[in-house]
Protein backbone atom coordinates (compact mmCIF):
# COMPACT_ATOMS: atom_id res chain seq x y z
CA UNK A 1 0.00 0.00 0.00
CA UNK A 2 1.34 3.41 -0.93
CA UNK A 3 0.76 6.25 1.50
CA UNK A 4 0.67 9.01 -1.10
CA UNK A 5 0.39 11.87 1.37
CA UNK A 6 3.40 10.56 3.29
CA UNK A 7 5.52 9.80 0.23
CA UNK A 8 6.36 6.15 0.95
CA UNK A 9 4.82 2.69 0.87
CA UNK A 10 4.14 0.10 3.54
CA UNK A 11 6.89 -2.01 1.96
CA UNK A 12 9.43 0.78 2.37
CA UNK A 13 8.54 1.22 6.03
CA UNK A 14 8.56 -2.56 6.46
CA UNK A 15 12.12 -2.58 5.11
CA UNK A 16 13.17 0.05 7.64
CA UNK A 17 11.66 -2.05 10.43
CA UNK A 18 13.37 -5.18 9.04
CA UNK A 19 16.73 -3.39 9.20
CA UNK A 20 16.10 -2.60 12.87
CA UNK A 21 15.05 -6.22 13.54
CA UNK A 22 18.23 -7.46 11.84
CA UNK A 23 20.29 -5.16 14.07
CA UNK A 24 18.44 -6.45 17.15
CA UNK A 25 19.10 -10.05 16.15
CA UNK A 26 22.79 -9.32 15.52
CA UNK A 27 23.21 -7.61 18.89
CA UNK A 28 20.78 -9.40 21.18
CA UNK A 29 20.20 -12.65 19.30
CA UNK A 30 16.67 -13.98 18.93
CA UNK A 31 14.53 -16.59 20.59
CA UNK A 32 12.60 -17.11 17.35
CA UNK A 33 13.28 -19.86 14.86
CA UNK A 34 12.99 -17.41 11.96
CA UNK A 35 12.20 -13.83 11.04
CA UNK A 36 8.87 -12.24 12.01
CA UNK A 37 6.30 -11.11 9.48
CA UNK A 38 5.99 -7.33 9.35
CA UNK A 39 2.64 -5.65 8.64
CA UNK A 40 2.11 -1.92 8.31
CA UNK A 41 -1.25 -0.12 8.49
CA UNK A 42 -2.18 3.51 8.80
CA UNK A 43 -4.25 4.50 11.81
CA UNK A 44 -5.11 8.19 11.66
CA UNK A 45 -1.88 10.15 11.62
CA UNK A 46 0.19 7.22 12.91
CA UNK A 47 1.41 3.98 11.41
CA UNK A 48 0.78 0.73 13.23
CA UNK A 49 3.49 -1.90 12.91
CA UNK A 50 2.71 -5.52 13.68
CA UNK A 51 5.37 -8.20 14.11
CA UNK A 52 3.99 -11.73 13.99
CA UNK A 53 5.49 -15.16 14.09
CA UNK A 54 3.91 -18.60 13.75
CA UNK A 55 5.41 -22.06 13.90
CA UNK A 56 2.99 -24.94 14.28
CA UNK A 57 0.77 -24.16 17.24
CA UNK A 58 3.09 -21.45 18.56
CA UNK A 59 2.05 -17.91 17.69
CA UNK A 60 2.84 -14.42 18.80
CA UNK A 61 2.07 -10.85 17.79
CA UNK A 62 3.63 -7.61 19.03
CA UNK A 63 2.58 -4.17 17.89
CA UNK A 64 3.85 -0.64 18.14
CA UNK A 65 3.10 2.63 16.43
CA UNK A 66 5.20 5.31 14.81
CA UNK A 67 4.29 8.89 14.10
CA UNK A 68 4.29 9.87 10.43
CA UNK A 69 7.41 11.94 11.10
CA UNK A 70 9.28 9.00 12.66
CA UNK A 71 8.16 6.69 9.85
CA UNK A 72 9.31 9.14 7.17
CA UNK A 73 12.70 9.42 8.84
CA UNK A 74 13.06 5.65 9.13
CA UNK A 75 12.26 5.20 5.43
CA UNK A 76 14.71 7.95 4.48
CA UNK A 77 17.49 6.36 6.56
CA UNK A 78 16.80 2.91 5.08
CA UNK A 79 17.03 4.31 1.54
CA UNK A 80 20.31 6.13 2.13
CA UNK A 81 22.06 3.73 4.48
CA UNK A 82 22.23 0.00 5.11
CA UNK A 83 22.01 0.60 8.85
CA UNK A 84 18.86 0.88 10.93
CA UNK A 85 17.29 4.11 12.15
CA UNK A 86 18.27 4.45 15.83
CA UNK A 87 15.15 6.51 16.53
CA UNK A 88 12.82 3.54 15.89
CA UNK A 89 15.16 0.86 17.26
CA UNK A 90 13.90 0.95 20.86
CA UNK A 91 10.30 0.32 19.74
CA UNK A 92 11.40 -2.53 17.45
CA UNK A 93 13.59 -4.04 20.18
CA UNK A 94 10.72 -3.92 22.69
CA UNK A 95 8.29 -5.49 20.20
CA UNK A 96 10.78 -8.27 19.42
CA UNK A 97 11.19 -8.98 23.14
CA UNK A 98 7.40 -9.13 23.56
CA UNK A 99 7.10 -11.47 20.60
CA UNK A 100 9.87 -13.74 21.88
CA UNK A 101 8.23 -13.80 25.33
CA UNK A 102 4.88 -14.85 23.84
CA UNK A 103 6.53 -17.62 21.83
CA UNK A 104 8.55 -18.77 24.82
CA UNK A 105 5.39 -18.98 26.94
CA UNK A 106 3.57 -20.93 24.23
CA UNK A 107 6.37 -23.55 24.26
CA UNK A 108 5.76 -24.23 27.95
CA UNK A 109 2.09 -25.09 27.50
Amino acid sequence: MHFTSLGFSSSELGMAVAQAISHDIRTNHSGLDGFPQISVTRVGDDLSISLSWTSGSRRGVAEFSLSAKAAKRAVKVSKTDTAHDPQIFSKVKTAMAQLEHQISNSRVR
